[in-house]
This record gives C-alpha cells, structure tokens and sequence, in this order.
C-alpha cells in the first residue's frame, strides 16, 4: 500500500480489496494504511508471525517502495520521446 499511498500522495483513499477465496466479498478501506493495519492484526491473530515482525516488514515495505518510486517510477517528458533514430 506504500506504493499507492506515494503515487497518490496520500493516505486518504476508498479501496474496495477482493480476494480469490471470498468470491464477491469487498472489503472497503478508508485509508491506505488501514489496509496494512489489518493485514498485520490478521497475521498476527492467526498466529502466522508476532507483532514486531509484522510492524518491521511494514516499514521495509515503505522503504522499498520509496526507493522504486525514485528508480523506476520517473515522468517521461517530451525529450525522453525521441529515441534518437532519424527514420
């Protein structure tokens, strides 16, 4: 959701997510981060993994998604069109 919440920029969005296992069951979120919230308390409510590491994996997340959002995600100007090839 970091990704979306920095494309966006911002936290404030309505999300509908759909899943495989409950056909035409949405679950609807206010906030971007509300989906990350309750996707560590499921986790950690099943007993997949502890809090921490759940919390931890949400900040790598974040990071991770910084960084492709400053290596991949770039605007692509008019300049960037002319691939140089005079045909």
């Amino acid at each position: 959701m970091a990704v979306l919440r920095s494309f966006f920029k911002t936290d404030h969005a309505s999300i509908d997510v759909f899943s495989s296992r409950f056909p035409g069951v949405a679950r609807h979120f206010d906030r971007f981060s509300d989906v990350s919230a309750e996707v560590v308390s499921a986790r950690v409510s099943g007993g997949i993994h502890f809090r921490t590491a759940d919390e931890q994996g949400v900040t790598l997340g974040q990071k991770v998604a910084k960084w492709e959002r400053h290596h991949f995600f770039q605007r692509i100007g008019r300049d960037d069109e002319d691939d140089g090839d005079d045909d």
